[in-house]
């Protein structure tokens, strides 16, 4: 067996079970072409775990947000059915020392649910995973069961304990089909109620939920509506406000080639293929102009599943069925329609939040360039030559920032000032100063999102054509750009670098 796989067949052997469904997908064991032979599988299996197997089957493992899971705990009538998530925080807060009752409504709940016996292993092993922190939530032993409408079916407090430390996503086991033995089960506050719970303890729970309920908040999600739409931007915006609340919503308008890279970068998260992407683009390439509206929509009760049977990744169904309707409903307004050219939006939480990264990055580097934009300052820009970054991140730009002598210690500090104040937590920012010219690196998760400098002059441009553009600057979207298109600048920059 090769070195390669021998941490692969560690951690398998506390997630292997002797039944007629083994697996794991997420593990390149199984991607190995050795394995993917069948005469092998058995061979393998046998040589590591030391029994034998007819037939193997894949278990499957993933990562789900933990906003998603909570929020498909809610019953038809719209109360929360899993409790037991609460008591469990509460015996969490309780061990943490952050109250002193958790402990006794946990055993009293499990010794209920389970028995006496079994209610105090379980408080065993729940202490032990607190003792474990953060790390406890690395590759578990034990992970969190949901079913493939992600109810949960075993070990919650894997949930509880993420939410306690407040981690964005969770390792799930997903089971293909439900039995006696491992099924959802339902712990609303009736149960309480029958079971003689105190009015205190009761409270107790509520009181705990409304906690985590605030802290997860509403569920919203980013959509968009494309340059084809523009003309229907309102009324598709108002007709989606009868099925959601459209929280906010922003025009943003491009270039030709900063429109084609943020296309790219919207799609990066998701599953589909270059190809479809490249498609996209051309089906829009005739629409203009280039401007998209960004809507934040609120869902007041979603319905999560997973988008195919691999398991991989979830969506929110509503918004499935509102991007149907809605293109089957605006396609015959739209002169030269192709196929998924009004709108877009995230299909789940890990999306939306890509996607919003992506927008609000832009707001803010238009905000601060629009700031500076007064008389005496211009900017220039062209696209990164870093195709890897541009696939990533639609405005990484090679930006110049061109101002009159007496004005460049003043924009200097206006720049670093606004950098301070609204570059906070992913991004972080470096500079280069010298003479007459401040250089700066702007990074999202350590990746470069823009570079751009802040300078006097441009090499081999003749003066006069800067005081024309000085005197005279075009606006664009609101920010100031010189008189001579970026093209022909750099056409003379490099002419004269031979």
């Amino acid at each position: 067996m090769t070195k390669r796989y021998f941490g692969h067949f560690e951690y398998l052997k506390g997630l292997l079970t002797i039944d007629r469904t083994l697996t794991c997908t997420n593990i390149n064991l199984f991607k190995h072409p050795v394995f993917k032979q069948e005469e092998n599988k058995a061979k393998i299996i046998t040589h590591i775990f030391g029994f034998k197997v007819h037939t193997i089957k894949l278990r499957h493992f993933t990562s789900i947000p933990t906003k998603e899971i909570f929020y498909q705990q809610f019953c038809a009538d719209e109360s929360f059915c899993r409790l037991d998530l609460i008591v469990n925080l509460l015996a969490i807060e309780n061990e943490q020392g952050l109250n002193d009752f958790g402990w006794d409504i946990y055993t009293k709940m499990q010794s209920i649910l389970y028995g006496k016996e079994q209610a105090e292993l379980q408080k065993s092993e729940l202490k032990t995973l607190i003792a474990g922190g953060k790390n406890a939530l690395t590759l578990p032993e034990s992970p969190l069961v949901i079913t493939t409408d992600l109810k949960i079916v075993d070990n919650i407090r894997q949930l509880a304990l993420s939410l306690f430390h407040k981690e964005k996503n969770i390792a799930v086991e997903v089971l293909k089909k439900t039995n006696k033995k491992r099924h959802p089960i339902s712990v609303d506050r009736l149960f309480f109620i029958y079971q003689n719970f105190s009015i205190s303890e009761i409270e107790a729970i509520d009181n705990c939920f409304s906690r985590l309920k605030e802290y997860i908040g509403p569920y919203r999600i980013t959509g968009f509506l494309w340059p084809p739409a523009i003309k229907l931007f309102d009324e598709i915006t108002n007709r989606i406000s009868e099925f959601y609340k459209v929280v906010s919503y922003k025009d943003i308008l491009f270039d030709e080639s900063s429109f084609y890279t943020f296309v790219k970068a919207l799609y990066r998260c998701d599953d589909i293929a270059d190809w479809k992407i490249d498609k996209k683009n051309e089906f829009m390439h005739d629409f203009f102009p280039k401007k998209i509206r960004v809507l934040t929509l609120e869902v007041a009760h979603p319905y999560f599943r997973f988008k195919n049977d691999k398991l991989r990744f979830t969506v929110l169904d509503h918004i499935v069925r509102l991007k149907g309707a809605f293109r089957n409903n605006y396609k015959d307004k739209i002169e030269n329609y192709q196929v998924d050219i009004i709108l877009h939006s995230a299909d789940n939480t890990n999306e939306s939040e890509f996607m919003g990264d992506i927008v609000n990055s832009e707001f803010k580097m238009v905000e601060m360039l629009r700031e500076i934009s007064e008389p005496g300052v211009f900017t220039i820009g062209i696209q990164s030559t870093d195709q890897e970054c541009l696939q990533k991140f639609p405005f990484c730009k090679d930006m110049a920032i061109i101002c009159k002598k007496e004005l460049f210690s003043d924009i200097s500090l206006k720049i670093k000032y606004f950098l301070e104040k609204n570059l906070q937590g992913l991004y972080t920012f470096t500079f280069e100063s010298e003479e007459n010219k401040c250089t700066y690196h702007i990074r999202y998760k350590n990746n470069i999102v823009y570079k751009f400098s802040i300078q006097t002059s441009l090499k081999n441009i003749d003066n006069q054509s800067l005081e024309n553009s000085f005197s005279s600057p075009e606006k664009w979207n609101g920010i100031n750009v010189p008189t001579m298109k970026d093209d022909d600048i750099y056409k003379k920059v490099l002419f004269h670098q031979g």
